[in-house]
Protein backbone atom coordinates (compact mmCIF):
# COMPACT_ATOMS: atom_id res chain seq x y z
CA UNK A 1 0.00 0.00 0.00
CA UNK A 2 1.33 3.44 -1.00
CA UNK A 3 2.20 6.08 1.61
CA UNK A 4 -0.62 8.46 2.55
CA UNK A 5 -0.40 12.25 2.57
CA UNK A 6 -3.06 13.90 4.72
CA UNK A 7 -3.77 17.36 3.29
CA UNK A 8 -5.68 19.53 5.77
CA UNK A 9 -7.09 22.82 4.51
CA UNK A 10 -7.22 25.32 7.37
CA UNK A 11 -10.09 27.48 6.16
CA UNK A 12 -12.08 27.49 9.43
CA UNK A 13 -10.98 28.18 12.99
CA UNK A 14 -11.87 25.38 15.42
CA UNK A 15 -11.57 25.55 19.20
CA UNK A 16 -10.11 22.06 19.62
CA UNK A 17 -7.22 22.13 17.16
CA UNK A 18 -4.91 20.04 19.35
CA UNK A 19 -7.56 17.44 20.20
CA UNK A 20 -8.46 17.00 16.53
CA UNK A 21 -4.81 16.64 15.60
CA UNK A 22 -4.23 14.09 18.37
CA UNK A 23 -7.25 12.08 17.20
CA UNK A 24 -6.00 12.09 13.61
CA UNK A 25 -2.47 10.98 14.50
CA UNK A 26 -3.74 8.23 16.81
CA UNK A 27 -6.10 7.01 14.08
CA UNK A 28 -3.34 6.94 11.46
CA UNK A 29 -1.05 5.08 13.85
CA UNK A 30 -3.86 2.65 14.64
CA UNK A 31 -3.95 1.66 10.97
CA UNK A 32 -0.12 1.45 10.98
CA UNK A 33 0.14 3.76 7.98
CA UNK A 34 3.22 5.34 6.48
CA UNK A 35 1.99 8.93 6.35
CA UNK A 36 2.81 12.61 6.44
CA UNK A 37 0.52 15.53 7.29
CA UNK A 38 0.36 18.74 5.26
CA UNK A 39 -1.55 21.76 6.58
CA UNK A 40 -2.38 24.62 4.21
CA UNK A 41 -3.54 28.07 5.36
CA UNK A 42 -3.33 31.72 4.33
CA UNK A 43 -1.24 34.40 6.06
CA UNK A 44 -4.32 35.90 7.78
CA UNK A 45 -5.58 32.59 9.21
CA UNK A 46 -6.40 33.26 12.87
CA UNK A 47 -5.09 29.94 14.25
CA UNK A 48 -1.91 29.86 12.16
CA UNK A 49 0.47 30.04 15.15
CA UNK A 50 -1.07 27.01 16.86
CA UNK A 51 -0.88 24.92 13.70
CA UNK A 52 2.70 26.08 13.15
CA UNK A 53 3.53 24.91 16.67
CA UNK A 54 1.96 21.50 16.05
CA UNK A 55 3.94 21.13 12.83
CA UNK A 56 7.25 22.24 14.33
CA UNK A 57 6.92 19.72 17.17
CA UNK A 58 5.63 16.71 15.22
CA UNK A 59 7.71 14.61 12.79
CA UNK A 60 6.51 14.27 9.18
CA UNK A 61 4.39 17.40 9.44
CA UNK A 62 4.54 20.62 7.41
CA UNK A 63 2.56 23.81 6.95
CA UNK A 64 2.21 25.70 3.68
CA UNK A 65 1.30 29.37 4.15
CA UNK A 66 -0.07 31.13 1.07
CA UNK A 67 -0.99 34.72 0.33
CA UNK A 68 -4.12 36.12 1.96
CA UNK A 69 -5.97 36.32 -1.37
CA UNK A 70 -5.40 32.64 -2.24
CA UNK A 71 -8.70 30.93 -3.08
CA UNK A 72 -9.74 27.52 -1.74
CA UNK A 73 -9.01 25.59 -4.94
CA UNK A 74 -5.50 27.04 -5.07
CA UNK A 75 -4.87 26.07 -1.44
CA UNK A 76 -5.98 22.51 -2.16
CA UNK A 77 -3.83 22.41 -5.28
CA UNK A 78 -0.77 23.56 -3.29
CA UNK A 79 -1.30 20.79 -0.74
CA UNK A 80 -1.90 18.06 -3.33
CA UNK A 81 1.21 18.94 -5.33
CA UNK A 82 3.34 18.54 -2.19
CA UNK A 83 2.04 14.95 -1.85
CA UNK A 84 4.00 13.82 -4.89
CA UNK A 85 3.57 10.11 -5.56
CA UNK A 86 1.34 9.42 -2.54
CA UNK A 87 -2.34 8.74 -2.05
CA UNK A 88 -4.06 11.78 -0.53
CA UNK A 89 -6.61 12.06 2.24
CA UNK A 90 -8.06 15.52 1.63
CA UNK A 91 -9.93 17.15 4.51
CA UNK A 92 -10.56 20.45 6.31
CA UNK A 93 -9.87 21.48 9.90
CA UNK A 94 -13.54 20.95 10.80
CA UNK A 95 -14.07 17.58 9.06
CA UNK A 96 -16.10 15.33 11.35
CA UNK A 97 -13.99 12.65 13.04
CA UNK A 98 -16.42 9.87 12.08
CA UNK A 99 -15.98 10.75 8.41
CA UNK A 100 -12.19 10.45 8.71
CA UNK A 101 -12.54 7.09 10.45
CA UNK A 102 -14.92 5.77 7.80
CA UNK A 103 -12.66 6.87 4.92
CA UNK A 104 -9.63 5.13 6.44
CA UNK A 105 -11.70 2.03 7.11
CA UNK A 106 -12.75 1.94 3.43
CA UNK A 107 -9.11 2.34 2.39
CA UNK A 108 -8.19 -0.65 4.53
CA UNK A 109 -10.92 -2.62 2.72
CA UNK A 110 -9.13 -1.91 -0.56
CA UNK A 111 -10.97 1.15 -1.89
CA UNK A 112 -8.52 3.48 -3.65
CA UNK A 113 -10.92 6.40 -4.09
CA UNK A 114 -13.51 7.30 -1.47
CA UNK A 115 -16.00 10.12 -2.10
CA UNK A 116 -18.22 11.82 0.47
CA UNK A 117 -21.80 12.93 -0.08
CA UNK A 118 -23.97 14.29 2.73
CA UNK A 119 -26.90 12.03 3.58
CA UNK A 120 -30.47 13.26 3.10
CA UNK A 121 -33.74 11.94 4.43
CA UNK A 122 -35.51 9.48 2.16
CA UNK A 123 -38.34 11.80 1.07
CA UNK A 124 -36.08 14.70 0.10
CA UNK A 125 -33.65 12.36 -1.65
CA UNK A 126 -36.38 11.42 -4.16
CA UNK A 127 -36.50 14.97 -5.49
CA UNK A 128 -32.71 15.41 -5.22
CA UNK A 129 -32.07 12.21 -7.18
CA UNK A 130 -34.48 13.36 -9.88
CA UNK A 131 -32.68 16.70 -10.09
CA UNK A 132 -29.34 14.90 -10.24
CA UNK A 133 -30.65 12.81 -13.14
CA UNK A 134 -31.65 15.95 -15.05
CA UNK A 135 -28.25 17.50 -14.28
CA UNK A 136 -26.43 14.43 -15.59
CA UNK A 137 -28.61 14.40 -18.72
CA UNK A 138 -27.54 17.97 -19.44
CA UNK A 139 -23.88 17.05 -18.90
CA UNK A 140 -24.21 14.14 -21.33
CA UNK A 141 -25.73 16.44 -23.94
CA UNK A 142 -22.71 18.75 -23.57
CA UNK A 143 -20.25 15.84 -23.70
CA UNK A 144 -19.00 16.38 -20.13
CA UNK A 145 -17.79 13.93 -17.51
CA UNK A 146 -20.54 13.28 -14.96
CA UNK A 147 -20.35 15.19 -11.69
CA UNK A 148 -20.69 12.63 -8.87
CA UNK A 149 -22.03 15.45 -6.65
CA UNK A 150 -19.61 14.77 -3.82
CA UNK A 151 -17.99 17.11 -1.31
CA UNK A 152 -14.95 18.37 -3.23
CA UNK A 153 -12.98 19.12 -0.04
CA UNK A 154 -13.15 15.78 1.79
CA UNK A 155 -12.12 12.57 0.00
CA UNK A 156 -9.51 9.88 -0.54
CA UNK A 157 -7.65 10.26 -3.84
CA UNK A 158 -5.40 7.58 -5.31
CA UNK A 159 -1.87 8.45 -6.48
CA UNK A 160 -2.83 8.35 -10.17
CA UNK A 161 -5.54 10.98 -9.69
CA UNK A 162 -3.20 13.02 -7.51
CA UNK A 163 -0.70 13.11 -10.37
CA UNK A 164 -3.43 14.04 -12.87
CA UNK A 165 -4.58 16.93 -10.67
CA UNK A 166 -1.01 18.13 -10.16
CA UNK A 167 -0.45 18.26 -13.92
CA UNK A 168 -3.73 20.02 -14.74
CA UNK A 169 -4.33 22.87 -12.25
CA UNK A 170 -7.01 24.49 -14.42
CA UNK A 171 -9.22 21.41 -14.02
CA UNK A 172 -8.13 20.53 -10.49
CA UNK A 173 -11.63 20.83 -9.01
CA UNK A 174 -13.31 19.17 -11.98
CA UNK A 175 -11.00 16.21 -11.40
CA UNK A 176 -12.08 16.08 -7.75
CA UNK A 177 -15.81 15.89 -8.51
CA UNK A 178 -15.61 13.41 -11.38
CA UNK A 179 -14.35 9.85 -11.24
CA UNK A 180 -11.26 9.64 -13.43
CA UNK A 181 -10.33 6.08 -12.40
CA UNK A 182 -13.28 3.78 -13.04
CA UNK A 183 -10.86 0.88 -13.31
CA UNK A 184 -9.91 1.38 -9.66
CA UNK A 185 -12.01 0.31 -6.70
CA UNK A 186 -14.06 3.26 -5.44
CA UNK A 187 -17.05 3.97 -3.22
CA UNK A 188 -19.14 6.85 -1.89
CA UNK A 189 -19.95 7.20 1.80
CA UNK A 190 -22.99 9.19 2.97
CA UNK A 191 -22.57 10.50 6.52
CA UNK A 192 -25.16 12.69 8.22
CA UNK A 193 -22.47 15.20 9.25
CA UNK A 194 -19.47 15.99 7.06
CA UNK A 195 -18.32 19.30 8.59
CA UNK A 196 -18.67 20.26 12.24
CA UNK A 197 -18.85 23.95 11.33
CA UNK A 198 -20.63 23.81 7.95
CA UNK A 199 -21.21 26.81 5.77
CA UNK A 200 -24.70 27.25 4.36
CA UNK A 201 -23.67 25.50 1.17
CA UNK A 202 -22.05 22.63 3.11
CA UNK A 203 -25.10 22.30 5.37
CA UNK A 204 -27.51 22.08 2.43
CA UNK A 205 -25.33 21.18 -0.57
CA UNK A 206 -28.19 19.92 -2.73
CA UNK A 207 -30.62 22.85 -2.53
CA UNK A 208 -30.21 23.59 -6.23
CA UNK A 209 -30.65 19.93 -7.19
CA UNK A 210 -33.71 19.71 -4.93
CA UNK A 211 -35.34 22.65 -6.74
CA UNK A 212 -34.35 21.16 -10.09
CA UNK A 213 -35.88 17.85 -9.03
CA UNK A 214 -39.22 19.47 -8.17
CA UNK A 215 -39.27 21.28 -11.53
CA UNK A 216 -38.28 18.07 -13.35
CA UNK A 217 -41.10 16.07 -11.78
CA UNK A 218 -43.59 18.78 -12.83
CA UNK A 219 -42.12 18.60 -16.36
CA UNK A 220 -42.46 14.80 -16.50
CA UNK A 221 -46.06 14.94 -15.24
CA UNK A 222 -46.97 17.39 -18.02
CA UNK A 223 -45.23 15.18 -20.60
CA UNK A 224 -47.08 12.12 -19.29
CA UNK A 225 -50.46 13.86 -19.67
CA UNK A 226 -49.70 14.92 -23.23
CA UNK A 227 -48.30 11.55 -24.29
CA UNK A 228 -50.62 9.15 -22.44
CA UNK A 229 -53.68 10.80 -20.94
CA UNK A 230 -54.74 12.92 -23.93
CA UNK A 231 -55.22 9.97 -26.34
CA UNK A 232 -57.45 8.24 -23.79
CA UNK A 233 -59.93 11.11 -23.97
CA UNK A 234 -59.53 11.43 -27.75
CA UNK A 235 -60.50 7.91 -28.81
CA UNK A 236 -56.86 6.80 -28.84
CA UNK A 237 -55.95 9.30 -31.54
CA UNK A 238 -53.11 11.82 -31.39
CA UNK A 239 -54.12 15.15 -32.89
CA UNK A 240 -51.49 16.86 -35.02
CA UNK A 241 -51.22 19.73 -32.55
CA UNK A 242 -50.60 17.43 -29.57
CA UNK A 243 -47.81 15.68 -31.53
CA UNK A 244 -46.23 19.08 -32.22
CA UNK A 245 -46.66 20.03 -28.55
CA UNK A 246 -44.92 16.84 -27.40
CA UNK A 247 -41.99 17.40 -29.79
CA UNK A 248 -41.61 21.03 -28.71
CA UNK A 249 -41.93 20.04 -25.03
CA UNK A 250 -39.18 17.42 -25.40
CA UNK A 251 -36.91 19.85 -27.22
CA UNK A 252 -37.43 22.50 -24.55
CA UNK A 253 -36.69 19.94 -21.85
CA UNK A 254 -33.41 18.84 -23.43
CA UNK A 255 -32.31 22.42 -24.08
CA UNK A 256 -33.21 23.48 -20.54
CA UNK A 257 -31.36 20.54 -18.98
CA UNK A 258 -28.19 21.45 -20.92
CA UNK A 259 -28.37 25.12 -19.89
CA UNK A 260 -29.12 24.27 -16.26
CA UNK A 261 -26.30 21.71 -16.16
CA UNK A 262 -23.83 24.24 -17.54
CA UNK A 263 -24.82 26.90 -14.99
CA UNK A 264 -24.88 24.50 -12.04
CA UNK A 265 -21.52 23.05 -13.03
CA UNK A 266 -20.03 26.54 -13.13
CA UNK A 267 -21.36 27.30 -9.66
CA UNK A 268 -19.80 24.04 -8.42
CA UNK A 269 -16.41 25.04 -9.79
CA UNK A 270 -15.88 28.20 -7.76
CA UNK A 271 -12.72 30.23 -8.32
CA UNK A 272 -10.18 28.31 -10.35
CA UNK A 273 -6.43 28.13 -9.85
CA UNK A 274 -5.00 31.21 -11.64
CA UNK A 275 -2.67 30.52 -14.56
CA UNK A 276 0.03 32.59 -16.22
CA UNK A 277 0.42 33.09 -19.96
CA UNK A 278 2.12 29.69 -20.23
CA UNK A 279 -0.83 27.99 -18.45
CA UNK A 280 1.34 27.29 -15.41
CA UNK A 281 -0.28 27.68 -11.97
CA UNK A 282 0.20 30.85 -9.93
CA UNK A 283 0.04 29.92 -6.25
CA UNK A 284 2.11 32.30 -4.14
CA UNK A 285 3.54 30.64 -1.03
CA UNK A 286 4.89 33.02 1.61
CA UNK A 287 6.50 30.34 3.79
CA UNK A 288 6.76 26.61 4.46
CA UNK A 289 7.12 25.46 8.07
CA UNK A 290 8.59 22.03 8.74
CA UNK A 291 9.20 19.81 11.74
CA UNK A 292 11.99 21.14 13.94
CA UNK A 293 11.74 24.83 12.94
CA UNK A 294 13.15 26.56 16.03
CA UNK A 295 10.93 29.65 15.82
CA UNK A 296 7.87 27.54 16.63
CA UNK A 297 9.32 24.54 18.45
CA UNK A 298 7.74 24.19 21.91
CA UNK A 299 6.24 27.67 21.54
CA UNK A 300 2.73 26.47 22.40
CA UNK A 301 1.69 23.75 24.84
CA UNK A 302 0.42 20.58 23.21
CA UNK A 303 -2.82 20.27 25.19
CA UNK A 304 -5.57 22.53 26.40
CA UNK A 305 -5.22 21.63 30.06
CA UNK A 306 -1.64 22.93 30.09
CA UNK A 307 -2.78 26.09 28.33
CA UNK A 308 -5.55 26.60 30.85
CA UNK A 309 -3.18 26.04 33.79
CA UNK A 310 -0.75 28.55 32.31
CA UNK A 311 -3.50 31.13 31.87
CA UNK A 312 -4.66 30.67 35.44
CA UNK A 313 -1.08 30.99 36.71
CA UNK A 314 -0.64 34.24 34.79
CA UNK A 315 -3.91 35.57 36.19
CA UNK A 316 -2.75 34.78 39.75
CA UNK A 317 0.63 36.45 39.14
CA UNK A 318 -1.08 39.49 37.66
CA UNK A 319 -3.42 39.84 40.64
CA UNK A 320 -0.47 39.51 43.03
CA UNK A 321 1.56 42.14 41.18
CA UNK A 322 -1.39 44.54 41.14
CA UNK A 323 -1.91 44.05 44.85
CA UNK A 324 1.79 44.64 45.61
CA UNK A 325 1.92 47.69 43.34
CA UNK A 326 -1.02 49.29 45.09
CA UNK A 327 0.44 48.46 48.49
CA UNK A 328 3.76 50.10 47.60
CA UNK A 329 2.10 53.07 45.95
CA UNK A 330 3.77 52.32 42.62
CA UNK A 331 2.08 52.15 39.19
CA UNK A 332 1.47 48.70 37.75
CA UNK A 333 4.17 47.37 35.49
CA UNK A 334 2.82 46.56 32.05
CA UNK A 335 4.73 44.15 29.85
CA UNK A 336 4.12 43.18 26.24
CA UNK A 337 5.50 40.42 24.09
CA UNK A 338 5.68 41.02 20.36
CA UNK A 339 4.34 38.17 18.26
CA UNK A 340 6.89 36.31 16.21
CA UNK A 341 6.48 36.85 12.48
CA UNK A 342 7.22 34.40 9.70
CA UNK A 343 10.19 35.73 7.77
CA UNK A 344 10.63 33.07 5.13
CA UNK A 345 11.23 34.23 1.58
CA UNK A 346 8.16 34.12 -0.68
CA UNK A 347 7.99 31.13 -2.95
CA UNK A 348 5.83 30.00 -5.83
CA UNK A 349 4.55 26.49 -6.27
CA UNK A 350 6.73 24.74 -8.80
CA UNK A 351 4.89 24.51 -12.12
CA UNK A 352 4.21 20.94 -13.01
CA UNK A 353 3.11 21.48 -16.57
CA UNK A 354 0.35 19.60 -18.34
CA UNK A 355 0.88 16.19 -19.93
CA UNK A 356 0.72 16.21 -23.70
CA UNK A 357 -2.38 14.83 -25.32
CA UNK A 358 -4.69 15.29 -22.31
CA UNK A 359 -8.07 13.83 -23.15
CA UNK A 360 -10.10 15.36 -20.37
CA UNK A 361 -13.44 16.42 -21.74
CA UNK A 362 -14.69 18.46 -18.83
CA UNK A 363 -12.85 21.68 -19.51
CA UNK A 364 -15.06 24.74 -19.24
Amino acid sequence: MLPLSVVIIANKVVEDTYERHTFLVNLLNQYKLNYNVIYVCTTDYADKENIASIVANTPDHSLIVTEEETNLNSMIYAGITKADGNDVLLMTTDTNENVISEILAKRKEGYENVYVRKRQNQFVSIFTSTGMGTYHLGQLLMGRELDICNDANVMLIDAKNVDTIAHDPELSKVLRITNQSYEKKYTTIKPEIVHDQPTLNEQKPFNSLLSLGVASIAYYIALFFMACIFPIFNNGIYSWWIVCAIIIWLALGLLSSAIIARNYNRSRMGDSVPLDINNDPIVKITSVIEYGDAIYKNSVNSNNSSNEASRREKQVDKSTNEHQSKKRGRPKKVSSTASKEITSTAKTTKPRGRPKGSKNKVKE
